[in-house]
């Protein structure tokens, strides 16, 4: 059986912002905080990390900047996902340049109707299983995967 990427808790940090743009010297301090208080892994650039209002450039910066804050002490996971199929395989390639140990990726947005909220739920666990598989072999990207599902967290 293969390893776990981490065990435990895993945090999502936010992207602190200035208003001239991301806030480097703070989110190297959200880290050590994390990493302080025995967080097992750090994940960045998720929904709450704000990435889907980042330009690309910015948001692989601030993934290369946690990796580079957490120097190897707990995984960095990094949110890579997109509605776009070809910029979400793009940004995990950059991800994976960038140091990250796990991605973060989801499939396309859901319809807003949550009427066949329940009916969606079996064919949105295999679109997820299916989106990983071909991230996976359409990249060749072999870091852990996790997936997330905006349907089932609207409903939450």
């Amino acid at each position: 059986m293969a390893r776990p990427i981490f065990e435990g808790s895993g945090v999502a940090v936010v992207t602190p912002f200035t208003s001239t743009g991301v806030d480097y010297a703070k989110l190297e301090k959200l880290v050590e905080f994390h990493i302080k208080n025995k967080s097992d892994a750090i994940i960045i650039c998720g929904s709450t990390g704000e990435a889907s209002t980042m330009p690309d450039e910015e948001h692989i910066s601030v993934i290369k900047a946690c990796v580079d804050a957490v120097a190897g002490r707990i995984p960095v996971i990094a949110g890579t996902g997109s509605n776009d199929t070809n910029h979400g395989i793009h940004l995990s390639q950059e991800a994976v340049k960038a140091g990250a140990d796990a991605l973060l990726v989801i499939i396309s947005a859901h319809p807003r109707d949550f009427s066949d909220t329940i009916r969606l739920l079996p064919r949105t666990a295999m679109l997820l299983s299916f989106f990983i598989m071909f991230l996976r072999e359409l990249t060749s990207i072999s870091l852990p995967m996790f997936s997330t599902d905006l349907l089932i967290s609207r409903i939450l």
